[in-house]
């Protein structure tokens, strides 16, 4: 998912395909995790004071200026419960983990759900919104 994200995120933000091609190594797993848990926090109600503050306090930090499109949010939402999974497969000690808890096969699931939602929204402006923050978020920790 994460290929699939930074794939679509620099043919959205760059036009040349040598610079597209050379910003796949700018993107970082831990930004996007960021950028996505801000996008996937805002409030379901566009006419609730919580989602003016969030707008104000986050989402206008990635040029969000109402409600972020559902399917964004969902493939933010999906971006940070699959890395969540993935982070307890890698680091877990046996038998601090139910083997129910995580299941290959509905990772894999869940991210071909959400790979399927980046080829339908890409070409929106909250789309394009995420790729620029994702980007920023990823080269900013690089440069501090």
């Amino acid at each position: 998912m994460f290929h699939v994200l930074t794939t679509a995120a620099s043919v959205v933000v760059f036009r040349d395909e040598l610079t597209q091609h050379a910003s796949l190594r700018w993107f970082d797993h831990a930004a996007i995790r960021r950028l996505s848990r801000a996008i996937s926090s805002a409030p379901a109600d566009d006419n609730d004071s919580k989602l003016v503050r969030w707008v104000s306090e986050t989402g206008g930090k990635y040029g969000f200026e109402a409600h972020p499109e559902h399917r964004v949010q969902t493939i933010c939402q999906s971006f940070v419960d699959l890395y969540k999974r993935r982070e307890q497969a890698d680091y877990y000690r046996a038998g601090e983990i139910d083997n129910g808890e995580i299941s290959a096969r509905d990772s894999f699931d869940s991210a071909k759900r959400c790979c399927q939602l980046v080829a339908d929204v890409q070409d929106s402006a909250d789309f394009y919104l995420m790729a620029t923050g994702i980007l920023r978020e990823s080269v900013g920790r690089r440069t501090q």
